[in-house]
């Protein structure tokens, strides 16, 4: 299964980041956020850095509006599709340099790439 299942879909992100007042917290934050086509992602992403930016299908990319970037802190975290846990929060793309831009996108790793190796760990080491 590949990450197009999710275009257009919203999910949930959760975090320990930095808030919208700077301020970085131990309690867990949560927003929605929706999936991007990956070019999409990629085209948003380039427009930012004025150069050509390329977003590998192997990641889920998600966007809010208004905004809500990860930070610091989130980096770890699930993401969340009906309550299932379906990818890591990696980071913004492009990369957070100090500051917010509203058309910075969310990376996402796609656990499902990963399934047999997290399956054999957990029924071996659980």
């Amino acid at each position: 299964m590949d990450t197009s299942v999710f275009y257009g879909l919203d999910v949930q992100l959760l975090g320990c980041g930095r808030t919208n007042n700077v301020e970085y917290t131990w309690r867990v934050q949560t927003t929605e956020a929706r999936v991007l086509h990956h070019s999409e992602c990629g085209h948003r992403a380039s427009q930012i850095e004025g150069v050509l930016l390329y977003v590998s299908v192997n990641y889920i990319c998600s966007s809010r509006t208004p905004y809500a970037q990860l930070t610091n802190g989130d980096n770890g975290g699930p993401l969340l599709y009906n309550g299932a846990i379906v990818g890591i929060n990696l980071g913004v793309s492009p990369p957070y340099h100090g500051t917010f831009h509203p058309n910075k996108v969310n990376i996402h790793l796609y656990l499902y790439l990963y399934r047999i190796f997290i399956n054999h760990i957990i029924e071996n080491d659980g």
